[in-house]
């Protein structure tokens, strides 16, 4: 995204749900960064769950599971 990273878009989409009292929108965070400062900026910018590239599938899909069920 040319205009802003993935890490804030994610705090721009947890204030405005605040702000608009929307329901939570789970958000899967996927990087290329395989530092643990880069899962821990993740979190704290409201990453639901952190997957690394290259995506394994399983992840992606037990990622995608847990949220499913929680809707």
């Amino acid at each position: 995204m040319p205009e802003v990273d993935g890490l804030q878009a994610t705090t721009a989409l947890r204030a405005i749900s605040v702000i608009k009292e929307m329901s939570h929108l789970p958000v899967i965070g996927i990087t290329a960064y395989q530092e643990t400062l880069a899962v821990d900026k993740a979190f704290r910018a409201g990453c639901d769950a952190y997957l690394r590239k290259p995506v394994d599938l399983a992840d992606l899909g037990a990622a995608l599971r847990q949220f499913l069920r929680a809707a």
